[in-house]
């Protein structure tokens, strides 16, 4: 006992002595781009893109699974091509990262111009080798079988299928941002294990902080999206963080550290990320010794790197409430869309019947209403009412609006029709 009681004593001296540094004239450094500050609303865009491109790569296995072959080379071309996304899968592998599409995913103009995409039909050949006998015998030849079949890519219902998955994810996310607590208060342990022993000998016995349903029906990716949660939590509440510090001019010094820190690791937190990056970041952040430096006016000023592992763990789990309350609300979002989505076609239907009212209104015409008009017709207000009266239709207007209307029998064709623009 009087040994293990000597050495907490030492290490807890040794903790104390700290290297002091000298002050350098020098002006302060810009953050690089590891630190984004970013704005209020970066966790919103976060969660919204992160669960936008798991859909998609979600989406995407199911359709390597079920050799849907056409559907899934015509959804990664879009992400890439239309969207500018980066490519989602490599080799057959999911990408890894936390980031991907950032910027694209979280916006509505995602799967508006998925849904605006003509469908593509493509032309699918299957090969089939049938011989019998031994595969070496070589009096044997094999008689090549070819079937081919069309398939039609409809972006609408790929769309849909991207709603229904991020639904679900979403409802999956609710549970899983509830573990961060779990997740913080295993790395707090493990930490101060290898504090006192070095090696954490209790961590074998730990169970395992992963998500799951009692049932076993969870997306295939939940996983691998679990830890992506926690990378892209940790990366917003460094930028959280650092705007709290950079902000107070007694605090800014640990900001600046934290820069230089992060620039070290070679941005740990963005782009393409190992497994279970935000606990190796954050272990490593802990790991950094105590400091004193003096500012230019001589006053002493103290780094803790522990301490700011605690102020990201506690905006780790802050961020997670946040995004319970997004993630509930995406079903309202394709509400949203959806509606969108039928305003613009209810505008192009009445861009449809206001050409087939024109045609039908100018005297002499003889464009064929059911077609397209090859050039657009624009017409005043005024001249419009003329041609109307010419054509013998009521005219009821108001402001830029025009209705047409003509009773039974008043046409040359006696018919009764009724137009608006």
């Amino acid at each position: 006992m009087l040994m293990v009681a000597l050495g907490n004593v030492l290490v807890a001296a040794l903790s104390v002595c700290v290297p002091v540094t000298r002050p350098v004239s020098r002006p302060r450094a810009a953050p690089p781009v590891c630190i984004d500050p970013g704005q209020p609303g970066a966790a919103r865009e976060t969660i919204l893109a992160l669960l936008s491109q798991r859909s998609v790569q979600t989406q995407i296995f199911l359709n390597r699974q079920f050799k849907n072959g056409a559907q899934r080379k015509w959804l990664e071309r879009f992400c890439s091509d239309t969207m500018g996304a980066p490519s989602l899968s490599k080799a057959k592998q999911t990408l890894h990262a936390a980031d991907a599409m950032l910027g694209i995913g979280e916006k509505d103009d995602f799967l508006l111009r998925m849904m605006a995409a003509p469908d593509e039909t493509h032309e699918v050949v299957i090969k089939s080798k049938f011989r019998q006998g031994s595969p070496n015998n070589p009096y044997l030849q094999g008689h090549a079988h070819e079937q081919t079949y069309t398939e039609t890519v409809q972006p609408v219902k790929v769309a849909h299928q991207l709603m229904r998955l991020r639904e679900g994810i979403a409802v999956e996310w609710l549970e899983d941002v509830q573990l961060f607590r779990l997740d913080n208060e295993e790395l707090r342990r493990h930490h101060t294990e290898e504090v006192r022993n070095r090696v954490d000998e209790q961590e074998r016995y730990q169970h395992a902080i992963s998500p799951g349903s009692p049932d076993g029906e969870d997306t295939p990716l939940r996983a691998a999206s679990y830890d992506l949660l926690k990378t892209a939590a940790t990366r917003c509440a460094v930028r959280r963080l650092y705007r709290e510090l950079d902000k107070d001019s007694l605090q800014r010094h640990s900001a600046e550290w934290l820069q230089i820190f992060l620039a070290s690791r070679d941005y740990p937190l963005s782009g393409e990320v190992d497994w279970h990056a935000a606990r190796h970041f954050l272990l490593a952040l802990m790991e950094q010794p105590v400091s004193v430096s003096a500012s230019l006016g001589g006053n002493l000023r103290y780094l803790d790197p522990v301490d700011l592992a605690e102020r990201v763990m506690d905006l780790r789990v802050e961020i997670g409430e946040e995004w319970a309350e997004i993630l509930a609300e995406v079903p309202d979002g394709h509400l949203r869309v959806n509606r969108i989505r039928l305003e613009c076609n209810h505008e192009e239907e009445c861009e449809a019947e206001a050409k087939f009212a024109l045609a039908r209104v100018i005297p002499g015409s003889t464009t064929d209403p059911r077609a397209e008009l090859e050039a657009e017709l624009e017409l005043e207000l005024p001249e419009i009412e003329r041609a109307g009266a010419a054509a013998g239709f009521e005219i009821e207007s108001s402001g830029a609006a025009a209705v047409f209307k003509m009773e039974w029998g008043s046409a040359p064709n006696g018919f009764e029709w009724g137009g608006f623009f």
